[in-house]
């Protein structure tokens, strides 16, 4: 998977579940 996809798995999530805050700061930490 590539920083796209990361990315837009963690908007999903956080589209359905507001407890995906962890995956969203692992997205924060890779290189944009």
């Amino acid at each position: 998977m590539d920083f796209l996809d990361i990315n837009a798995l963690c908007v999903n999530y956080n589209q359905h579940n507001h407890t995906t805050s962890a995956l969203k700061d692992v997205s924060l930490t890779l290189p944009q």
